[in-house]
């Protein structure tokens, strides 16, 4: 899709067959449920030492972010590969 690339979902429907959703474009990622978890206990234990009310789930995931992209600039990406050849290892 040219730029500007806007999110777009496409439902395909078929009969005799569940609906298929197909994210075209940027879109939000889905999360399991644990990751979901981890996230807002990594939120409840920041709210308690820092910012509390004002700490929002998406500031840790920003952070997280910005750390992931600083090791893939500062030469980490074996270790990040390693890291998601092992997580698709115990799926």
């Amino acid at each position: 899709m040219p730029e500007p690339r806007h999110a777009f979902s496409l439902e395909i429907i078929s009969p005799g067959r569940p609906s298929t959703y197909v994210n075209l474009g940027p879109h939000p990622p889905r999360l399991w449920p644990e990751d979901v978890d981890k996230l807002h206990s990594i939120w409840l234990h920041l709210c308690e030492k820092g910012p509390g009310h004002k700490l929002h789930h998406r500031d840790i995931v920003h952070i997280a972010l910005q750390r992931l992209e600083q090791d893939l600039i500062n030469g980490k990406q074996k270790d990040l590969l390693a890291a998601l050849q092992q997580l698709h290892k115990t799926e």
